[in-house]
């Protein structure tokens, strides 16, 4: 548990470089509105979970229920934490719904037999 402890960013920061390369390269074959809203989720999302780790200041902390209470000095607050992580998912979630919509459509394009965008 020490070593996951003292090693802990940089393993984040790993795989922060090979998201966001991976991300990249994605972004590079196919570029459309659905990939850039998953970069962007993910680079927010990474974005919450490196700050911690980097500047060793977090938005919360546990009281003695096990319970998240506000705390006003830090990088972020609390509520900008939640608020950040809400747009984030909610990037990551439109990309792959729209990715799941055009996935759909050119499924149903195919088995109709019509070949019109």
């Amino acid at each position: 548990m020490e070593l996951m402890a003292n090693y802990s960013i940089y393993i984040m920061l790993f795989f922060i470089v090979v998201t966001s390369i991976a991300t990249g390269i994605i972004f590079i074959q196919n570029k459309s509105a659905s990939n850039a809203l998953l970069f962007a989720g993910f680079a927010l999302h990474a974005f919450i979970f490196i700050t911690p780790l980097v500047f060793n200041i977090s938005p919360m902390e546990l009281n003695e229920n096990n319970e998240a209470v506000k705390r006003m000095e830090g990088f972020l607050s609390f509520y900008q934490t939640i608020l950040i992580e809400l747009i984030a998912y909610s990037f990551i979630t439109l990309g792959f719904v729209i990715n799941a919509y055009s996935t759909i459509k050119n499924l149903t394009r195919r088995s109709s037999g019509t070949n019109n965008p």
